[in-house]
């Protein structure tokens, strides 16, 4: 498709249609605004971890090390709203390096649904367990095998 790679500034749109996120913006009734005022609300109970974890998930990064940092406010939007929308999950630590990691390269809306995606389609409910017990499996594999094959 392309020779030497996605160029950067088309990166955000070919994640989105290969992912499949945009076929989910498209198709689900309640869009990310809504999501994100139904999420607002400083009382849910996710909210003090998230606020706890907002400068700590990339602390040497400026866009997120510091509560006034561009980022955070991003950041903290996305993971309150999938916090809402995902109740039986709630808040992940592991979802706040990814949504970071996104934002770095894409705006708020754009990461939101590629995270939306990961959650109900890429990744099995056991990586957003209580006791995280499906990566913990995968990284033991990974583990095995890169000591096998790259020792």
């Amino acid at each position: 498709m392309v020779k030497d790679g996605v160029p950067h500034s088309l990166r955000p749109q070919v994640w989105m249609h290969l992912c499949g996120a945009n076929k989910k913006r498209a198709t689900t009734e309640i869009t990310y605004h809504e999501i994100v005022r139904a999420s607002s609300d400083d009382g849910l109970v996710t909210s003090k971890q998230i606020e706890k974890d907002l400068v700590q998930i990339l602390p040497n990064n400026v866009c997120f090390s510091h509560p006034t940092s561009t980022g955070v406010p991003r950041l903290r939007r996305i993971l309150r709203a999938l916090a809402w929308l995902y109740p039986d999950i709630g808040y992940c630590q592991g979802t706040g390096m990814i949504a970071a990691s996104l934002l770095l390269l894409m705006e708020e809306e754009e990461a939101f649904w590629i995270m939306c995606t990961t959650v109900e389609d890429l990744l099995p409910a056991s990586y957003y367990s209580s006791t995280l017990i499906g990566i913990q499996a995968d990284q033991k594999v990974l583990r095995s095998l890169i000591s096998t094959y790259l020792p």
